[in-house]
């Protein structure tokens, strides 16, 4: 909005309501704006990006999964 409105800012903060969402933080840095954000002490990150793809099928059973998801595991920090 203020880039629209040819506001002059030179970063941009928010609160953990915003700060969890991480389709709103990707498109902030990928126009290259400067941003500070709040993010719930119980929100799980990712040092370097996972490996995401459709898993296997588990043991012949059930349906194939459709949908992609991280396949690792996460790592305690």
């Amino acid at each position: 909005h203020a880039q629209k409105k040819k506001i002059p800012f030179s970063w941009v903060g928010m609160d953990c309501a915003y700060g969890r969402d991480s389709w709103l933080r990707n498109k902030i840095e990928g126009q290259g704006i400067v941003y500070i954000a709040d993010i719930p002490c119980n929100l799980q990150v990712w040092l370097k990006e996972p490996k995401v793809g459709v898993p296997k099928r588990k043991n012949g059973r059930g349906r194939n999964p459709t949908r992609k998801q991280v396949l690792e595991q996460p790592l305690p920090f």
